[in-house]
Parts: C-alpha cells; structure tokens; sequence
C-alpha cells in the first residue's frame, strides 16, 4: 500500500509539502476522498488521504477544529490543503490544530487537480494490489471515460462519500442534473460500429454547449451518454430534451444501417445516488419491446411497472370486462381493432393522426371507430372510460410481456 512517503518523494507529483507530524511517513494511503462540504465528514474512512481546497474553512471557520478531530478520529492518513485558491498559505489555526491532534497536514500546489492526485495514488493502489483484485479504476492505457461505464456496469453499491470520491476521479459533475441515455449497438457488423458511434459523438457535439453538456461512454455492446443540466433545470423538460437528441440521433443512424438500434433513457436526476439509478432505468427502458421502434421513456414505463404490482385477478377483470369485445372479434373476423383502439389513445383521440400512424384513410379509421364503440358501448369522450381503457391496455401489455 501506498504511503506519505511515496506520496512525497517517489509517487512522481512535486512540491507537496508535509506540515505536521514528520513521523508520520509510514502512514499508509489506502483511499482518497475530497472534503467539499460538512456532511461528507460522516463518510471518511481510515487510511484515507483527504483532499480540500479550503472552501468549506473559508466559508465556515468553525469547522476548522471539527474537521480535524473527525478526520483523526475517522484514522484518516492525511489532509492535503490546495493553496492558493482560497487561502494564500495553510491557515496557522489549522496548523495548530493538526499539530495538536497529531494529523499530518499536507500543502497541495495550485496547479495538480485533485483529479490528478486521486489518479496517481489509487494507480498505486492498483499496482500494489493482488493479482486478482477488481481493478476499480483504470490504468493510464485504458479509457478514462470508460473506466467510469465499467464502474456503472458492476451494479456495486457505493455510499455517498465513496461516490463523490469515484465521481470527482472520473469526472462526473455530480452537483447538476443529468438524464441517462443508452443504446445497444451489439448487433451492429464490427464494420458498421465505428461509423454509427462516429454519427453519435458527432451529433452530441452539435448540441448547445451553453445549456448542457455530454459526457458520452462505451464498449462493445452498448452508447451511452450523460445528458447534463444546470443546477434547477425543469425535470421534464430536461427529459424531453433527451427524447429530442434520441429521435435525431435515429434518424441519423438510418443511413448508416438497417438493424434495429434499441434506445432507452432515464428520467432526471440530481442525487449522488441516482447516477447509477439513471444508467439502470435506461436499460430498463431500452429492454422494452417497443424501444426498437423509438426511444423509450423510464417514464412511460412506469405506468407498466405499476401494473405489475396490481392482484393478477384484477388486471384479468380490467381485459376481461374492457377488451373481451374487441379481442372476440379481431379473432373472428381477422382484424385489429384493439390496435386501432390502442393507437387512437396514443394520438389523444385525433382521428386524423391516428388514420396517418396506421395508414388507413380517414373514413375508414371513422368506420372503425364507430364499430369499437359500439362492441364497448362507450362513445370514448369519458376521461373516466378512458383511463379504465388504457388500464385495461397496460394490463394486456403486462400479460402478454410476462409469456415472453
């Protein structure tokens, strides 16, 4: 393991400078964590090098003796203070009181990021480590962003502090708000892979740079990009922003291959924890049947997740009491008036859209209609016959999903 010594003199970073407790070069660095605000106190571990930039102190003085009690009551290894950010040299309070309670005090120059250092210790960390440990994090030769997808695709659970830390190395701005987009491209020809992920970089870097960022990741089977907004941004708006980008990033893609591209993406996000949550309902999302033919929504799953959790006899007695007509006779007579049923509440009960989306004229989709409600007996201009209809469709799709 790593120490205060190779930090100092061989770990390759210049000008740190050990304050207090010169004895201490043994002591071992096993982690490192970023003091950014007083809750992250609770979450420091022992061994664990903590870096700060001294905005918390400036902004609340009376952490100072707090802070250093916790960290050495945590065994924390060492706090590095960068300078001069907010204070041109370590403050002499803070020097007395690391002195005091025998915590090494480390000044940090201005110009390695905390990224940087994190990097270069948790390298060490790796090379040190068994053979056969998981290799958290990457090492120079491998990709730094998708180092961070691997670290999405092990489903490990972190706590908050351990998630700031493995942000704060790979880089995910995790005070904003995000919204998780991914699409599987395993079925693509090798050929055609590098073309379609060259499409969907490019399109991302059209994007206004002013309003969010991207952080895009991938491997072999799946893109996958971060869409990032302003602290405060609208929630659905923001997940309506996403669904825009992945209708054109399909539309884009048609060019270059025919096969299906199943698209899934999250709501928003703005927790720590819902990094990980965000990365997981887009593949929620991309795993329902219908996402080969557009981008889902997690959102628009939701309702069938739901459904799911409805007594099995009552979904039966939704289908059975709202759709039996209409499934008696497309089974009869060879139609599909459930699906024109289906579609004419998709469209909100637009008789012209709806005729577009299935291709049929107008006067046929108005015969249609006509013959729907009369084998329900409803005239559909019921927003409670409505809803009871489009609960007895979500309990039919639920159904029909859980034969596959």
């Amino acid at each position: 393991m790593p120490t205060l010594n190779w930090l100092l003199k061989t770990s390759g970073l210049k000008n740190i400078k050990l304050l207090t407790s010169p004895t201490s070069l043994n002591t071992p660095i096993s982690s490192v964590n970023v003091l950014d605000n007083p809750d992250v106190l609770k979450w420091f571990q022992r061994d664990e090098l903590i870096l700060t930039t001294g905005f918390v102190f400036k902004e609340h003085p009376e952490m100072m003796a707090t802070s250093i009690k916790a960290l050495k009551e945590a065994g924390c290894c060492a706090l590095g203070i960068k300078v001069p950010r907010y204070f041109r040299t370590v403050p002499e309070e803070l020097l007395q009181l690391a002195t005091e309670y025998e915590l090494p005090l480390l000044e940090l120059p201005f110009f390695y990021s905390f990224s940087e250092i994190m990097h270069c210790v948790f390298r060490q960390v790796d090379k040190e480590a068994m053979p056969d440990a998981y290799p958290l994090f990457p090492t120079p030769a491998e990709n730094h962003t998708n180092g961070f997808l691997q670290f999405l695709l092990s489903h490990s659970e972190y706590a908050p502090g351990k998630m700031r830390e493995l942000c704060t190395f790979y880089g995910f701005p995790y005070q904003k708000g995000w919204v998780c987009l991914t699409i599987e491209i395993r079925a693509l020809p090798a050929v055609h892979k590098n073309a379609v992920t060259q499409i969907l970089q490019g399109l991302l870097a059209e994007l206004d740079a002013q309003k969010l960022s991207i952080i895009p990741y991938e491997d072999e089977n799946i893109f996958c990009a971060f869409f990032i907004f302003p602290n405060g941004y609208h929630a659905l708006q923001a997940v309506k922003e996403v669904e825009a980008v992945a209708v054109r990033l399909r539309l884009r893609m048609q060019h270059v291959t025919k096969v299906p591209l199943p698209a899934g993406f999250s709501s928003y996000h703005t927790k720590i924890t819902g990094i990980q949550q965000a990365f997981a309902e887009s593949l929620q999302a991309l795993h329902l049947p219908r996402s080969t033919e557009r981008p889902t929504s997690y959102l628009h799953l939701l309702p069938l997740q739901i459904m799911g959790a409805v007594n099995p006899g009552d979904r039966h007695t939704l289908i059975d009491n709202l759709l039996q007509p209409l499934l008696a006779y497309d089974q009869a007579h060879d139609a599909d008036l459930l699906a024109t049923l289906e579609s004419y509440l998709e469209q909100d009960g637009n008789v012209s859209a709806t005729a577009k989306v299935l291709f049929l004229h107008r006067n046929t989709m108005i015969s249609r209609l006509h013959k729907i409600k009369e084998l329900l007996q409803m005239e559909l201009n019921s927003s409670q016959e409505i809803l009871l209809l489009k609960l007895a469709l979500l309990a039919r799709q639920f159904e029909q999903q859980a034969l596959l």
